[in-house]
């Protein structure tokens, strides 16, 4: 499957794997495997196999002092199509750390560049260790499609097909750090997304319903959906200045925010048989909490 149109670099998928070509030939990946992931997951590891590979620091020869002046790394993440267990095959999910001196965590952006993808974007309050202030959203992306990761926000990418790998594209901050205890240390998100619907993890309290919304139009961060992430960073370097500067930001950053909580961005009810399939939300007290309850990303 050859993938140049929708990432803007010679790259395909060829039997489970990145196939790179020109300049990208020695790109290599890191595995995480399932045995790797029992930390996060709803039911136990079952066997050694591979859930999803990272590709990090693509860059063409030509562009690598851009990408360093600019202080980004370019990378992409290949979800193999498969159940771990009950759940849908999923990253493990990490938050961010802060650029030094800032209160605002460093952000990421994602677009899909094959296949079908679920985030689960979660936000935690001031106490970082208190599981009650929890607030989830859940986002559907198809090919094209840009997700902005806040500052503050912990984050998921789910793959919810047995039959379709996921390929999506990040770009974040070099000096940005991937925190991944919180996850770990609750055993996941605070959703488990399965073929069945939504099932809530018990190491979280009092969490609301989660939201189930569209994607925001990118332009709120100076981006365009459907032309590829690499290309406009290339075209536009400066455009991305609120990755690696959050701080400088600051307002674009919190309208994207509040557009992923706009009523204007919900899901209505009757869309969820179209993104979901024949899909059931397991999440106790959600249909009576005055919230519409989320799809289950079904495939």
């Amino acid at each position: 499957m050859n993938l140049e149109a929708t990432s803007g670099l010679p790259v395909s998928i060829e039997e489970g794997l990145l196939a790179f070509k020109e300049g990208l030939a020695g790109v290599r990946a890191s595995r995480r495997r399932h045995r790797d992931m029992a930390s996060v997951l709803l039911d136990p590891p079952g066997g050694p196999g591979t859930v999803y590979l990272v590709y990090r620091g693509i860059a063409q020869p030509w562009n690598r002092v851009l990408f360093c002046w600019a202080g980004l790394r370019y990378d992409m993440t290949l979800v193999h199509p498969l159940l771990l267990g009950r759940e849908y095959a999923k990253t493990v999910g990490h938050y961010h750390s802060a650029p030094p001196g800032s209160r605002l965590t460093y952000p990421e952006v994602y677009q899909v560049l094959s296949g079908r993808a679920c985030f689960l974007l979660q936000r935690q309050g001031p106490r970082r260790q208190d599981t009650a202030d929890v607030r989830v959203l859940l986002l559907e992306g198809v090919a094209g499609d840009i997700v902005v990761v806040p500052p503050g926000y912990g984050h998921v990418t789910i793959n919810p097909s047995e039959e379709e790998p996921l390929l999506v594209a990040n770009l974040v901050a070099s000096e940005a750090v991937s925190l991944y205890e919180p996850m770990v240390r609750h055993k996941g998100a605070a959703f488990y997304v399965t073929p069945a619907g939504l099932r809530e993890n018990p190491n979280y309290e009092s969490v609301p319903a989660p939201a189930w919304v569209y994607p925001p139009d990118p332009h709120q961060v100076g981006l365009k959906k459907g032309v590829p992430l690499y290309t406009q960073f290339i075209m536009n370097p400066v455009a991305f200045d609120f990755l690696s500067q959050p701080e400088r930001q600051e307002a674009s950053l919190a309208g994207y925010a509040e557009a992923l909580q706009s009523p204007e961005n919900l899901v209505p009810q009757l869309a969820w048989p179209l993104l979901c399939p024949g899909s059931v939300v397991d999440v106790p007290g959600l249909l009576s909490s005055g919230s519409e309850p989320a799809g289950s990303c079904r495939a």
